[in-house]
């Protein structure tokens, strides 16, 4: 058996796939932070993907100034792009369910992930975000100042996110 077990794993490395991510997706070994399911290719967790910080950390970390119509002036966001997150998975839908810690939901569009360069924060101003301060994970849209104002993106910026449903 431990044979067997040794060339299984030399198989592996060999042909560049981790014995935990043969989907090709690592495992988490952090708290699970975010949970993403639906049409997607990769997985880690069954038919889902599980992403704790640090793997979120080794996607396309940004840090953006913006405005929010829930915060006054400008404030300092970090994580990663949505983009980024979404091609980790390689997921295929046009439609996002998102929903947070307390099953509160709201639909986003994909292709915003995008053109928008939607932000999923894990920071402010420098600082984790707690879940009392509308952490883990908040969707964010960065806007200038007038564009704040019109609240364009108020509905689909949701706080304590958890997890993502692609359709």
């Amino acid at each position: 058996m431990y044979l067997f077990r040794h060339f299984l794993l030399t198989l592996l490395l060999a042909v560049g796939a981790s014995p935990l991510s043969a989907a090709g997706l690592q495992s988490p070994s952090g708290a699970i932070v975010l949970t993403i399911a639906g049409t997607i290719e990769k997985h880690n967790a069954g038919d889902r993907a599980v992403f704790d910080r640090a793997m979120l950390e080794a996607l396309d970390w940004r840090t953006v100034r913006t405005f929010t119509s829930f915060t006054e002036g400008e404030q300092e966001f970090s994580g990663p792009t949505l983009a980024s997150v979404l091609a980790a998975v390689a997921a295929s839908g046009d439609v996002l369910r998102a929903t947070a810690i307390n099953d509160y939901a709201v639909t986003l569009n994909a292709a915003d992930a995008a053109t928008h360069d939607v932000l999923l924060a894990m920071d402010h101003n420098g600082r984790p975000m707690r879940v009392r301060d509308k952490g883990p994970i908040w969707v964010v849209y960065p806007l200038s100042e007038a564009e704040a104002q019109g609240k364009p993106f108020d509905a689909e910026m949701i706080w304590q996110l958890d997890r993502i449903f692609v359709e």
